[in-house]
């Protein structure tokens, strides 16, 4: 009997290490934080939440949202408010905050510089993935 409790409780053990590393693996790529300039001077600043992984506070104007990264399969960046219906999109050379809910866009090609040097990459050689930060 303690054989079987031991062997249930190596798999429980195996199985969560094996979460885990996907989990890790979910997220290839860093988020941009800080703040971003978007389209009609409009500002959005991502800040990480030091106290919970993979959790981020995004501040748009006086709203602020509390989100969380989901794994994408295009390995651009998503975060989500689900409550609220609101999504974070990063890609290497922008990045835009769609609210799901209304079906509109609240702030468009917002940049860090990061992805400003990205963009300008883009425009040398155009084949480069759109999606890799």
């Amino acid at each position: 009997m303690k054989r079987i409790a031991a062997l249930g409780l190596m798999f429980c053990f195996l199985t969560n290490a094996a979460m885990a590393e996907s989990a890790s693996q979910a997220f290839k790529y860093a988020a941009y934080t800080g703040r971003m300039i978007c389209d009609n001077k409009v500002l959005v600043t991502v800040t990480e939440n030091k106290k919970q992984a993979n959790h981020f506070d995004i501040a748009f104007g006086k709203l602020h949202y509390q989100t969380i990264r989901v794994a994408t399969e295009s390995g651009a960046i998503r975060m989500e408010d689900q409550k609220r219906g609101i999504v974070w999109l990063q890609m290497s050379n922008k990045s835009m905050l769609l609210d799901e809910k209304q079906g509109r866009r609240l702030a468009n090609n917002c940049r860090n510089d990061a992805q400003v040097a990205a963009e300008k990459a883009l425009e040398i050689t155009p084949d480069t993935i759109l999606s890799k930060p």
